[in-house]
């Protein structure tokens, strides 16, 4: 939080439906911190006991964001795991810096192993560094973001889908956040993962996949991402629904039993 507060932007209490529901704020506490543009972050990391009636506004405030939102298609140029052929997708636009995406890639990752191949995920880079927003009110907060997104991309270059996603969980699991991360860490990942360090090194220091971390920072502005984690749920028929922020899995898995009834 100590890069936000050297931005000096003012807190204030996250989710409208919480906000209406004075109980909410007492129940969950979960923040956000306002920053122009592509700067709104949400936190779900502090451990929190959800009423069940808490829980159910928050997933109503879920399902009433439906189609609010365009989505740029998932094609197979996209990071996927999960099955080929899902009631839901979530599509997730996600900054390694941010350490609400931190939380939430354990949220994530827990959907994964509990819907079996009723969803599948889609991970989409949206680092906040204002390079692919054109606004004069963006503020870059997390510099580092964008390399270590193309580091990730360097990874899957060697080893596939398998060696991207295992990328980028384990700069989740050992990244302090908000800038923190010793670049130095980008190599160790890589030689744990059992790839080429020459190679790796020449595609990372070259910039070799920046256009692609750019294709997604700029999808995500088309579907009005404001800041991250931002995910896109998208059911079979293409109603879309979206979860700003890192909101805990008690409430992410009720809004999919949800959509999944329907």
């Amino acid at each position: 939080m100590q890069e936000e507060n050297n931005h000096k932007k003012e807190t204030e209490l996250s989710l409208p439906m919480a906000i209406v529901l004075g109980a909410f704020i007492i129940a969950i506490a979960l923040i956000v911190i306002k920053m122009p543009r592509t700067i709104t972050t949400t936190t779900s990391d502090k451990k929190t006991s959800l009423d069940s009636q808490t829980i159910t506004a928050m997933v109503n405030h879920i399902i009433a964001t439906k189609n609010k939102v365009p989505v740029v298609p998932v094609s197979a140029s996209d990071h996927i795991i999960g099955t080929m052929n899902p009631k839901l997708t979530l599509i997730e636009y996600s900054d390694l810096e941010c350490p609400y995406c931190k939380s939430f890639d354990g949220t994530m990752n827990k959907v994964i192993q509990n819907y079996g191949n009723q969803v599948d995920w889609v991970y989409r880079h949206f680092p906040l560094d204002c390079v692919d927003n054109t606004a004069t009110d963006c503020v870059p907060l997390h510099s580092k973001a964008r390399h270590e997104a193309v580091a990730s991309e360097c990874a899957y270059e060697q080893g596939g889908n398998d060696a991207f996603w295992k990328y980028i969980t384990k700069v989740f699991s050992i990244t302090p956040s908000n800038n923190q991360l010793d670049p130095k860490q980008l190599i160790t990942i890589a030689g744990e993962a059992g790839l080429n360090l020459n190679e790796f090194n020449t595609c990372v220091s070259s910039d070799k996949y920046a256009d692609i971390v750019s294709k997604d920072a700029k999808a995500g502005l088309k579907s009005n991402v404001v800041g991250t984690p931002n995910t896109i749920i998208v059911d079979r028929l293409g109603n879309t629904y979206t979860i700003e922020g890192g909101y805990p899995y008690e409430v992410v898995s009720s809004t999919l039993d949800t959509l999944l009834k329907n």
